[in-house]
């Protein structure tokens, strides 16, 4: 990537990790940068299919560059652009695998893409000649976990998320703790971990692994707050939940302590509507919280 920093496949990663970096921070600061690298290396990508239409790995790495797209697009653009760029994403990611057939890979975007269209849909999978591919998307994924050259990490936190949105928090656990053991640090588990054990009743971890977060943002620069208060927010309610009242109370009121712009504020606003109705009950119940 230093040598030849116009090389698609170089141009693919960086657009995947400022990605990353952006839905880590909850921010779009980067999109234009973003943009700028998808659109360079889809073109890069298009001329060398051209000469070698049948080379798995360019088919791979377009795959991947339009699923970004399409995940970004449905996060902060156009769901109609963001389906177009996943129907055709999971057309190369497709080719890819047929082309090779011992590369792995591309069965993790093709295993989140099968499971997640699949969910969102909802009663239309109920529909003649609508296919439910929520477990074919999962084998997919449980097959990348265990023979992917370079994404087994990334597999089971895919896993993970969708055991979490099965509300099969025991499993979304385990797959968290694979994710660490292949590889994957920091929050890049631990929000899974920490999300998982709130809702499964772990308060106890929660509060350890929400406070880990929390930790590790704060030695952060050039924050929008949105996770810090995030984190505030759960170990609050965890706190509240496990009977410690005064810690509940502590991190409930720091929540409203954060510097932040009007849109993050209306993203958060909920949780503020929350936090304030669990304040006033614990004020109510006395003034020390017990």
């Amino acid at each position: 990537m230093a040598k030849q920093p116009s090389y698609w496949p170089a141009l693919v990663l960086k657009a995947g990790v400022i990605y990353m970096e952006m839905a880590d921070d909850e921010k779009t600061d980067s999109e234009r940068l973003f943009r700028q690298l998808s659109d360079s290396s889809l073109a890069g990508l298009d001329r060398h299919l051209e000469k070698y239409p049948n080379d798995a790995y360019a088919c791979f790495f377009k795959g991947t560059a339009l699923g970004y797209y399409a995940i970004w697009e449905a996060q902060h653009g156009s769901w109609l652009k963001s389906i177009g760029k996943g129907l055709k994403a999971g057309k190369f990611l497709a080719a890819a695998r047929n082309l090779d057939s011992l590369f792995f890979d591309p069965l993790i975007g093709l295993g989140n893409l099968h499971y997640w269209r699949s969910a969102k849909i909802g009663f239309l999978r109920n529909l003649p000649l609508i296919p439910d591919q929520r477990e074919q998307g999962i084998e997919e994924l449980h097959l990348a976990s265990r023979r992917s050259i370079y994404g087994q990490a990334t597999a089971h936190l895919a896993l993970g998320w969708i055991y979490f949105h099965k509300k099969d928090y025991g499993s979304a656990l385990r797959m968290a703790e694979k994710a660490r053991d292949k590889g994957a640090v920091g929050r890049q588990y631990l929000w899974l971990k920490a999300f998982a054990e709130f809702q499964a009743g772990d308060f106890h971890g929660a509060i350890a692994d929400f406070g880990a977060i929390r930790e590790g943002l704060l030695r952060k620069k050039d924050q929008n707050n949105y996770n810090l208060i995030t984190c505030d927010y759960y170990i609050g309610l965890a706190y509240y939940r496990s009977k410690d009242k005064v810690s509940a109370l502590a991190h409930l009121k720091r929540m409203f302590d954060y510097e932040i712009s009007e849109t993050v504020a209306d993203r958060l606003s909920k949780k503020f509507d929350s936090a304030k109705e669990h304040i006033k009950k614990i004020t109510e119940a006395g003034a020390d919280g017990r």
